[in-house]
């Protein structure tokens, strides 16, 4: 049916057109969505960058085409702190227009000015203002970064999420799922993998042997999976009780930090490399 932009700051996608069904997803500020049917009782089923399917009310999208097609040809900016407020105007009291979670995008408008404030476009043409600080460059282009600095980009936007809460379908800081822990720090480093995280179709990663992994690699386990970090550690989202959320373990059991339950049940490790 076409394109249309998610308006909320974050905005879920539901296994069936209510929202007492199983969280599949959550799509972020200013991230474009295919339209694939509308439902009559005003939610609509969409297909996400992510190659998600499901369903979400329509009160969290802008769903004018044109409007949709003109916000997917702006140069964008990422929000790289937790949550970003953008205010009306350039002032920390002014009154709030949305706040915009980390992976959320909005377009910068000219140069920040001297006191660091940053005009910027929102979903729906409102201009408002945010620090300049809290964004960061879309990366259009992974592979021109050179290898060593993006495993050490992916290890350090995983660890930006280090307490996260447990969240089934989440993708955020407010709360973060393995599938969507991974899936986001590629996000932000200009990568865009299945949520379902499978080694092939199309996913950019590719299999190497466990002896093989390096920094940023992901390691898939039974149902879940982590960023590799180095030095046998990785992080990634667990929820398991009294540990729950985004946290480092360990693949070696010498350290107070292992888990055995996973590091014995390795299935496979991606690579961008």
């Amino acid at each position: 049916m076409g394109l249309a932009t998610v308006k909320a700051d974050i905005a879920p996608l539901y296994q069936q057109p209510t929202a007492e069904s199983t969280r599949l997803d959550e799509i972020l500020y200013g991230m474009s969505v295919q339209v694939v049917q509308q439902l009559e009782n005003g939610w609509y089923y969409l297909r996400s960058a992510h190659h998600t399917e499901g369903y979400m009310p329509g009160d969290y999208l802008e769903l004018n085409a044109d409007v949709a097609a003109a916000w997917r040809k702006y140069k964008k900016s990422v929000v790289l702190a937790p949550f970003i407020d953008v205010q009306r105007q350039a002032s920390p009291t002014g009154p709030l227009l949305v706040s915009v979670p980390r992976g959320g995008v909005i377009v910068p408008l000219g140069q920040p000015g001297i006191d660091g404030w940053q005009k910027v476009g929102l979903t729906d043409g409102t201009v408002g203002f945010t620090r300049a600080s809290y964004l960061g460059e879309v990366i259009e282009d992974w592979s021109a970064i050179p290898q060593e600095d993006m495993r050490w980009n992916l290890v350090e936007t995983a660890l930006s999420y280090n307490g996260a809460a447990w969240r089934t379908g989440g993708r955020s800081p407010q709360g973060i799922d393995a599938a969507g822990l991974a899936a986001v720090t590629y996000q932000m480093n200009g990568v865009v993998i299945p949520r379902a995280l499978v080694l092939q179709g199309a996913s950019p990663l590719r299999p190497v042997r466990v002896e093989q992994m390096d920094e940023g690699d992901l390691i898939f386990f039974h149902g879940s999976v982590g960023v590799y970090m180095g030095e046998q550690k990785f992080v990634h989202a667990t929820d398991l009780a009294g540990g729950e959320g985004v946290v480092v373990s360990s693949l070696n059991q010498k350290d107070e930090d292992y888990r055995g339950d996973l590091a014995g049940h390795i299935v496979a490790v991606g690579s961008l490399y």
